[in-house]
Order: C-alpha cells, then sequence, then structure tokens
C-alpha cells in the first residue's frame, strides 16, 4: 500500500512539473533576430584639376664634413683658357676653365640643318597625304559603283538578258578597279610610313640636339661650390678626354647634410637653389639649409642622386659628425600637374578614369612626388599625354574594380 502510494505522489510531481515546463515554454520571451540591410558601397569619383602643385617631403641625411670636390669632363676635346690657380679662392658660378666647342658648334649645325630637311619633307609628304585622300576617296566611290554594276549584272544574267560575255567584261572592269584602289591604298600607307618614320628621326634629332646644347654649356666650366683650387690637371692646350679630373676644389669649413634625392625628382640645380628645406632641433627651433650641389659620382646612380645641403657656420654648433637628421623639404611646384588623393593610384603607375559612359579606364600616369594638406596625402602627377577625361576614381577596391558600376550619386557601387 505505501509503495502505491509512493508511486502515485512521484507520478503527481511529475506530472505538475510536465505540466510547470510547458507553461514556461508556451508563456517564453519572444526574441526576434533583425537582420540589418547590406549597406552597398561606394568608391567616390572627383574631377582632376590642372595646375601647379608644389611637393613636400621628409629627406632623411648624414652629417658630413665637406670633402673635396672633384670637377670632371664631360667632353673630348681640347682646353682654350685657364682662368685660375691653384691656391685660388673661388666662389659659385666662378668661371675656371673655357673648352673648345668648335666640334659641338659644327655638329649642332650639322643637325639642325637636318631637321629642317626633315620638316621640308615632312610637310610636303603630308601635303602629298592629304590630295592622295582625295584620290582615294574617288577611287572608293569608283569601286562601290563598279561592285553595284557587277550585282546588276549578275541579276540580269541570271534572268537572261544580257550575254556570259557581258557578265564577264563587268566583272574584269570590277577587278581592275578593285586593283587600282588598292593599289592608291597602299601607296597612302607607304607615305604614312614615311611620314612616321621622319617624326621619330625629328624627335631623336631634338634629343641630340638637346644634349649638345647642354654640352656647349659645360664647355664653360664654373665652380659649383666656394672654396680653395687644391689642383689643377690641365693646361691650357690640353687634349682631354671624357671622365677626366680637371681639378679639385677644397671647399669651406662648413658642415653638410648628405641625403639621397629620389629620382621622382628631377630638378636641375639651378632649380634647387629655391628649395626650402629645415631640419627641426630636439628643442623645436628650426634650422634652414641650403642646397649646394649634387655629388659628382651620383649623377648617374638609379636609386637617386645624393645632395648636398649646406649648413652655415652659425649652425654648426647645433649638430656634430655622422648625426643622422631629417630634413622637411618643400620643392618648387610641378608646373601643368594634377594633384590626386594618393589612395587613387595603382601600383605607383596607373590611375583610373571614368569616361562618358560611366565606364572605369585604367590609364598610366607618371608620379612626381606628394603632399600633405588637412591631414590627406596627395600625389602630384602627369600623364604621357593629356588625359581624354577629367573624372578619375578616388576610392580603391584593388580586387573589385572590374565589374563595378558607376552610381548616379558620384559613386561606385560594388555589389
Amino acid at each position: 500500500m505505501k509503495n502505491i502510494s509512493k508511486f502515485l505522489s512521484f507520478l503527481l510531481v511529475a506530472v505538475i512539473g510536465i505540466g510547470l515546463c510547458t507553461v514556461v515554454f508556451i508563456n517564453r520571451p519572444r526574441v526576434q533576430t533583425v537582420v540589418e540591410p547590406i549597406k552597398p558601397r561606394y568608391a567616390v569619383v572627383d574631377t582632376l584639376t590642372l595646375g601647379d602643385y608644389p611637393l613636400s617631403t621628409i629627406l632623411y641625411g648624414e652629417v658630413v664634413t665637406p670633402s673635396n670636390y672633384e670637377i670632371n669632363s664631360h667632353l673630348d676635346t681640347d682646353v682654350l683658357d685657364v682662368y685660375v690657380k691653384e691656391g685660388d679662392y673661388v666662389a659659385p658660378g666662378q668661371p675656371l676653365l673655357q673648352l673648345d666647342t668648335t666640334n659641338i658648334k659644327r655638329e649642332i649645325e650639322t643637325l639642325t640643318n637636318r631637321r629642317e630637311n626633315i620638316t621640308i619633307s615632312k610637310n610636303q609628304l603630308s601635303k602629298e597625304n592629304e590630295l592622295h585622300q582625295l584620290i582615294i576617296e574617288s577611287s572608293k566611290n569608283k569601286k562601290n559603283a563598279s561592285d553595284r554594276m557587277y550585282e546588276r549584272k549578275k541579276v540580269l544574267r541570271e534572268k537572261q538578258i544580257i550575254s556570259e560575255d557581258a557578265l564577264n567584261n563587268a566583272q574584269k572592269s570590277k577587278f581592275i578597279i578593285d586593283s587600282e584602289h588598292a593599289r592608291e591604298n597602299i601607296k597612302k600607307e607607304l607615305i604614312e610610313s614615311s611620314i612616321k618614320k621622319l617624326v621619330q628621326d625629328d624627335e631623336n634629332l631634338g634629343y641630340d640636339l638637346a644634349e649638345l646644347t647642354q654640352d656647349l654649356k659645360d664647355a664653360n666650366v664654373k665652380a659649383p661650390i666656394s672654396g680653395r683650387i687644391s689642383s689643377i690637371n690641365v693646361t691650357k692646350g690640353h687634349r682631354i678626354s671624357k671622365n677626366k679630373i680637371l681639378l679639385v676644389i677644397i671647399p669651406d669649413d662648413n658642415y653638410e647634410v648628405h641625403t639621397l634625392i629620389p629620382p621622382m625628382y628631377t630638378y636641375s640645380p639651378t632649380e634647387l637653389k629655391s628649395v626650402q628645406s629645415s631640419i627641426v632641433l630636439s628643442d623645436g627651433r628650426s634650422i634652414s639649409v641650403r642646397f649646394e650641389h649634387f655629388l659628382p659620382q651620383s649623377e648617374r646612380n638609379p636609386y637617386g642622386r645624393i645632395a648636398a645641403f649646406n649648413i652655415s657656420k652659425k649652425h654648426t654648433q647645433f649638430f656634430h659628425i655622422n648625426q643622422s637628421v631629417t630634413l622637411n623639404t618643400t620643392f618648387p611646384p610641378i608646373k601643368h600637374s594634377y594633384a590626386v588623393p594618393s589612395q587613387s593610384i595603382y601600383y605607383n603607375k596607373f590611375i583610373y578614369l571614368v569616361n562618358e559612359s560611366n565606364q572605369i579606364i585604367l590609364t598610366p600616369i607618371i608620379r612626381k612626388g606628394s603632399f600633405i594638406k588637412e591631414g590627406v596625402f596627395y600625389s602630384v602627377i602627369t600623364f604621357t599625354k593629356e588625359p581624354q577625361y577629367k573624372q578619375f576614381l578616388v576610392s580603391k577596391f584593388p580586387d573589385a574594380v572590374d565589374g563595378m558600376h558607376i552610381d548616379p550619386h558620384n559613386g561606385v557601387d560594388n555589389d
């Protein structure tokens, strides 16, 4: 009897427990999962603006005492005159030597005459090409008329209206006219090929003349820095060859900062004289330094030229030899260039332009340098030829550019 009572009690407790669990489950709070809509990503499109943009960068250098400056020859020629002697003090820009320029001037005259002849030939061929274009248009009209005539003759022959001989004559006439048209096209291609070759020859001569003009300037050897003449290795009438050391200058006893100018900065020494560069000291003071010259041995360095910046005597007390310094440097403006956010540039060589049909076009650029404006890095760029479109892609999606569509609300949809 006791066992039955225990069993009934256990059964009652179990039924009550199951009932309570059922009530709790039915009345549990409903938690709804909210699915947030996927927000579309947009790549911003902006407009290229032509202007003159200055470059600013940080250069890393080392404080050194100036080493002796060797002046090398760039020409195979004779020394006409020597204006200084050993021990003389020279200032920047002071004439030191005069080299013979007879051969250079003769070669410049020869190349100039060749360019003039090329220009005359190019103009004649251009006129001939314009005339030949009229001949081709006439020939094309004759060919089209001949084609139509032959098709009509074929139809008439099928209807037995004309003889087989008449059709054959029409075919022969068509063949002759087609051949004449083909010959005229070949002549036009030959003329255009000749013009293209003349243009290339003219361009090559232009490079040669520019180099000879520079050689003409180099023949008047001037002091690049101030200092004393340590040694002179040539005399009047001396025959010299390229890369010969002409003389050596001991610089003034100042400190210099030697720093690498990256190859993208193609400024001449004269242009770099206007560079604004300063070194910030640990106490917050800013010391201005001035570009002096490039180290001769670095002129053909593929990684850039080593520049010497002069520290004035009154500021040498703040530095010591082999001290590493940073130079906050602003270069002269790049004329007729464009400034774009640096994130817009791909692989340092390309930018995406956007045409009127909202298509994205990968376009090569030449990166000249950069600057910071309101915390944003900008790159200064030029194009190998004037860009056809002015809109460009600002935001960067390297793996998903293909297939994106320009959004009418100034963006590129990336879904």
